[in-house]
């Protein structure tokens, strides 16, 4: 008499086998969903923190150089020529080319900030990093750092309604050196990819009112810098802080997560 298995005994077996692997298999795609969650939460998060950690160096350091505040130096110095013209020609000559030399150059668009469908189109600033130090023979000079940043969002290859956050940097501060269709553009750096959408919002204080009390304050918005319609309600040549709100695409490029960030501009006393 031959021993075996029943047919009933096999279904049962294949029963349960298939129980527990169907068991094993959720549980390893929900671990897998999960595995995958997690990462693309933590990539999004220090995509974010970088951006935020360069954005907040950059504009904490921002101010109003003094090119751009005082404008009658080189007038001045002009007149100061013409007068001693009369007297001495070649010394009057000499001396102009020497103020053309050292007279300062009046610096437009000192903090500007523009959008393109309701999107940052360039955000660009004077800022000053830390003052590193130059020897000279007589001791130590502390000179700052002044330089020219500007943040712009290009479109993404083969993305739809994808951008790049992109940094640019240079000691040269004149706005128009930093226009990507100028003959000798400066080079531009990426800091975040990813980028589904980009809005900024700046506040500053109005200026009191003439019967108002000094203490009392209140805060204008504006989408856009410098703003005509806050021009003659503003004392500030610079916002006070900046809002953003930022979205960034996932790695699948399917899902998207927003930001909300709010950061000083410049240091006041």
């Amino acid at each position: 008499m031959k021993q075996g298995f029943t047919l009933i005994e096999l279904v049962i077996a294949m029963l349960f086998g298939g129980i527990i692997l169907s068991v094993l298999f959720n549980s390893f795609f929900v671990a897998t969903r999960v595995s995958r969650m997690v990462d693309t939460t933590v990539s999004q998060d220090l995509r974010i923190a970088l951006l935020q950690n360069q954005l907040e160096k950059d504009l904490v350091s921002a101010f109003i150089p003094f090119q751009a505040q005082e404008e009658k130096k080189a007038e001045e110095k002009k007149v100061e020529a013409d007068k001693k013209e009369a007297q001495d020609k070649a010394e009057a000559e000499k001396k102009a080319a020497e103020a053309d030399e050292k007279k300062l150059k009046i610096l437009a668009d000192p903090f500007i900030s523009k959008n393109e469908a309701d999107r940052l189109q360039v955000l660009s600033f004077i800022s000053n990093n830390m003052l590193p130090l130059y020897e000279k023979e007589k001791g130590v000079l502390q000179k700052p750092r002044v330089m020219r940043i500007a943040y712009r969002l290009v479109p993404e290859e083969k993305k739809k309604d994808s951008f790049s956050l992109m940094r640019q940097e240079s000691n040269n501060l004149e706005f128009a050196a930093f226009d990507p269709k100028s003959a000798k553009p400066v080079k531009m750096f990426e800091i975040a990819s990813g980028v589904k959408s980009f809005k900024v919002k700046y506040q500053v204080e109005k200026k009191p009112k003439e019967k108002e009390e000094k203490k009392s304050k209140e805060i204008a918005a504006a989408v856009m810098w410098p703003d005509k319609q806050l021009k003659e309600q503003i004392t500030e040549l610079l916002p006070q802080w900046v809002e953003i709100d930022i979205a960034l695409w996932n790695d699948t490029h399917q899902d998207e997560r927003s930001y909300k960030l709010l950061m000083p501009i410049g240091v006041r006393g």
